[in-house]
């Protein structure tokens, strides 16, 4: 059994942050989003071979692009954008510019 914020690596080589367990479903009890993906989701098993090769802390940008894909905006999310409103009210124009891409990727 799994865990959220798991990292498992499936047979097929892909990587996978468990986001849910649904206990309802045996054949694919586990709700995941790809570590590098824009926040969609995908449901695996044990049929699909995973194995745990770590954690994940709730930062992640998998996470936070999962958390606004699904409506809610992350507390990391928000700190984010504060960080990015913040840098162009001061005129640094340098960090906004290094900011906007994190802001983007996760819409």
């Amino acid at each position: 059994m799994f865990q959220r914020l798991d990292l498992v690596r499936l047979a097929n080589g892909s990587e996978m942050i468990v986001t849910d367990i649904k206990r309802t479903r045996p054949a694919n009890p586990y709700v995941g989003v790809k570590p590098r993906g824009n926040g969609r989701q995908y449901k695996f098993g044990p049929k699909h071979g995973p194995e745990k090769i770590g954690t994940v802390d709730e930062s992640h940008p998998a996470l936070i692009a999962l958390s606004a894909r699904t409506g809610g905006v992350s507390p990391q999310m928000k700190a984010l954008l504060e960080s990015l409103f913040d840098a162009v009210e001061a005129g640094d124009l340098e960090k906004a510019a290094g900011l906007a891409p994190l802001c983007r990727s996760y819409l």
